[in-house]
């Protein structure tokens, strides 16, 4: 009898079969970070540019993209991380709309207009808040307080387990899974001993 496989034979007897969403469904899922890249609000998340995306501004949107890997093998959901926040049009005095210096985009963002293009504003309240964001998901990692981005690629090698909580959000009338937050690993302890 022959040890040799017959490999044609095996490939020509493959047959796909259906194949199930492998992004997480909603809930707590135990995760560890497996991707982690700096990138803008128009580059997909393998730096290439983003097709048939056009704003009315010509700025983009600082961002961390992640990816949240499953423990149990459930699957994995991405996620961006803004690093700048901008002002929106009715955040602005009345004063300064009556002004002409500002448009409201399609989104809601107050814009001004630099050399016939038309740019968002930043907003140092918002581009906290964002920073403030980042920096709850770096305690879960369990980053220490004055942490990098460099410092996210030790989250990755050392695997370090959290919890990613999904929900469904909708937006232009499809839903899809998002993250909804992230939070630490607690276990639980069996209490043996009572006072009495």
């Amino acid at each position: 009898m022959s040890n040799v496989k017959d490999f044609a034979k095996i490939a020509a007897s493959f047959i796909s079969e259906e194949v199930t969403s492998r992004v997480l469904g909603l809930g707590d899922h135990r995760c560890v970070l497996t991707k982690a890249v700096i990138t803008h609000s128009m580059m997909t998340n393998k730096g290439e540019v983003k097709e048939n995306k056009e704003t009315e501004y010509e700025d983009v949107t600082g961002q961390v993209y992640v990816e949240f890997g499953s423990t149990a093998g459930e699957g994995a959901i991405a996620h961006r991380y803004q690093l700048e926040g901008f002002v929106a049009y009715e955040d602005l005095t009345p004063k300064e709309k009556e002004s002409g210096r500002f448009t409201a985009s399609s989104e809601g963002y107050a814009m001004i207009q630099k050399n016939g293009k038309f740019f968002r504003i930043n907003s140092e309240e918002k581009t906290a808040a964002c920073h403030r964001i980042l920096s709850q998901a770096f305690k879960v990692f369990g980053l220490p307080t004055g942490s990098t981005l460099e410092n996210v690629q030790d989250v990755i090698d050392n695997k370090t387990e959290f919890i990613v909580n999904v929900k469904m959000n909708k937006h232009d009338e499809k839903e899809s899974p998002v993250v909804n937050y992230l939070k630490e690993v607690t276990e639980e302890v069996e209490i043996t001993e009572q006072f009495k």
